[in-house]
């Protein structure tokens, strides 16, 4: 197996013991780096692969048949991961740089037959490997050579489901995969489980700086936040609010040093939100969050994809019918909220995505963006759209070209 760090190397040695021999070991260990984990990856690496054709993406749809995930009602995250997975492949897929698989199977919800296989074949070496690269984590932190702060709390993965994320690392360093990216939807505890949370929006969790992928992980995560942010609300639990939430503990990202190069984790909503409940809506939405996931990395390697910045997969959209406040779980307003967030309308002024979602349903925030949009054009601020509005909006918004720039005041 490929090493990509000295100290690792001479923990390697001792895989039986961490008394007084495994403690000398781990002590020569840190004295080969002036950091707790040598830096084995850079935007530079990136960039050389993407230029090559040859960036490889590893997309990693969390949980499994197993286990299952989080849900509210009849929403489930495992299916909804399957479906954004399919989406990211659709995406990366027609990109002649990028080399996209996923750790999963989108229709079944099998491991691939390779990853499946590996981590069978090699459980005893994964167990081991983790628990080295543990007690390595734990030396550091106790030497304050490694200082991470825990901004949110997570639950210990089980055994089981340690050993797969682990497996996953290490067959993606082996394997060289430049970026793996998995993919999630939050949850976070509620009094009545049939009833929703406290807490909305994305967040992206990128390996701690400390660690050996965590600066390139972050930058690629940060660009990907620039895109999503734009639609979708950061979360507001306290720790996300970053929007790029630096983490060392969790396995998927890289903890303990166990990956390589560019990890990290999108929670791309909690799944009890408005948006999630309705399938066709639903379904707009992922395909979106797909999109400006894609468009994220397409803005880290070429800087002329910024000009692109408003794009959205809700317009181009022609408006057939009146719309009016009331109405929920809608296509037809989820393509409004969409072409006026386009347009800088949407959420209406003074008001965040948080509280004026994307999510389809015509609510005062709607009816406030609607007049704000009417007003701009000389409408009759009705709040509701008409055959006036409705013609304004399909002169803006129905074709390929439409414009997303707002009226000069």
């Amino acid at each position: 197996m490929k090493k990509s760090s000295l100290a690792f190397s001479f923990a390697l040695l001792f895989p039986f013991s961490f008394g007084w021999v495994g403690d000398i070991a781990l002590q020569f260990a840190s004295l080969a780096t002036t950091r707790a984990y040598p830096v084995t990856v850079n935007s530079q690496d990136l960039m050389k692969s993407y230029q090559a054709r040859k960036l490889t993406v590893l997309i990693v749809p969390g949980h499994d048949n197993i286990d299952p995930g989080a849900a509210f009602g009849d929403v489930s995250e495992a299916d909804i991961n399957l479906t954004m997975t399919k989406y990211l492949l659709e995406r990366f897929g027609n990109d002649a740089n990028i080399h996209a698989s996923s750790a999963r199977d989108v229709v079944s919800g099998d491991y691939s037959p390779e990853i499946k296989t590996y981590i069978a074949e090699e459980k005893e070496d994964i167990d081991s490997w983790s628990k080295i690269l543990r007690a390595l984590a734990t030396y550091y932190r106790e030497n304050n050579a490694l200082k991470p702060e825990a901004l949110v709390h997570h639950n210990s993965a089980n055994p089981r489901v340690a050993r797969v994320l682990y497996g996953i690392n290490r067959w993606a360093n082996e394997h060289d995969i430049d970026v793996v990216l998995h993919v999630h939807f939050n949850d976070h505890t509620r009094r009545a489980r049939s009833r929703p949370g406290n807490y909305s929006g994305f967040t992206i969790y990128a390996p701690h700086e400390g660690l050996p992928n965590g600066r390139a992980s972050q930058e690629l995560a940060q660009s990907i936040f620039d895109r999503l942010n734009d639609r979708f609300p950061v979360s507001d639990l306290p720790g996300e609010h970053l929007g790029v939430t630096p983490d060392a503990e969790l396995i998927a990202v890289g903890a303990n040093g166990s990956r390589e190069k560019v990890s990290f984790l999108i929670e791309y909503g909690y799944i009890y939100e408005s948006q999630f409940k309705d399938p066709e809506v639903r379904d707009k939405i992922v395909r979106e969050m797909a999109y400006q996931t894609y468009m994220g990395v397409k803005d880290f390697f070429e800087a002329h994809a910024l000009e692109r910045a408003r794009e959205t997969t809700l317009i181009p959209y022609v408006f057939t019918r009146d719309l009016a406040r009331g109405a929920k779980n809608d296509p037809d307003i989820l393509h409004l909220q969409g072409a006026l967030n386009a347009a800088g309308f949407y959420p209406p002024s003074g008001k965040t995505l948080n509280r004026c979602p994307i999510n389809g349903s015509f609510g005062p925030c709607v009816e406030r963006a609607v007049k704000s949009f009417q007003s701009a054009y000389g409408i009759n601020t009705t709040g509701t759209v008409g055959p006036q509005t409705r013609a304004k909006l399909n002169e803006r918004f129905s074709s390929s070209g439409a414009s997303t720039t707002a009226p000069a005041e």
